[in-house]
């Protein structure tokens, strides 16, 4: 429903307007925007609300995007940039009291800055992590590893072995996550994911 209000003509500023309000509304019913499955007001489906505002604000990143990959910027403004943002990102995790904090409501707005800035690939920092293609090869890895990762972070560390697993402030728990993710998802790519198209093809042959 929400596409149809997408149009080449439609004003940025009232994407991002829709796309506060229907976060605003996950954020102040729920208190964070951890939230599927629930309905506001007998009618609102805070997945559906959290969907919208991820595709809008996907948009508005995008038509971002073309405008500043056609724009001049100096190498050393975009490295002042890229540095300044993953700063912001290491204060949204460090300042966190628990899992769920007032400053996760920022994070998609700080996500789609992120995104449009290193995607022009015009500071040091963003030029370095081009060279992580390896990085970029096990991101679905990642993204469907990194749940049962933290699962077992909780069940391990917190239930067995009595670690603070709460607290975001716990650099050797946030190092330790990072360790094992990456480490798994790269023998989940290497041997599962990658050899999976070849084997299957073969048995289909």
């Amino acid at each position: 429903m929400f596409l149809c209000f997408v149009f080449t003509a439609t004003r940025s500023y009232m994407l991002l307007a829709v796309a506060v309000g229907a976060l605003y509304i996950i954020y102040s019913q729920s208190g964070d925007l951890d939230v599927s499955g629930e309905n506001y007001f007998r009618y609102f489906s805070s997945s559906f609300q959290g969907g919208a505002a991820s595709f809008l604000l996907g948009v508005i990143s995008y038509r971002f995007y073309c405008k500043c990959s056609s724009s001049k910027v100096s190498v050393v403004v975009a490295s002042v940039a890229e540095v300044a943002e993953l700063l912001a990102i290491v204060a949204v995790f460090y300042f966190r009291n628990s899992l769920r904090s007032e400053l996760d409501f920022i994070a998609p707005f700080l996500f789609c800055i992120v995104l449009v800035t290193f995607s022009v690939e015009r500071g040091i920092v963003s030029k370095l992590f081009y060279r992580l293609t390896w990085f970029g090869s096990i991101l679905y890895s990642i993204y469907l590893n990194h749940f049962t990762v933290i699962w077992l972070l909780l069940y391990v560390g917190q239930d067995m072995l009595g670690l603070n697993i709460e607290s975001a402030r716990n650099l050797f728990i946030l190092a330790l996550y990072l360790i094992v993710v990456i480490g798994h998802s790269n023998y989940t790519y290497s041997f599962v994911e990658k050899p999976s198209p070849l084997l299957l093809r073969k048995y289909l042959q």
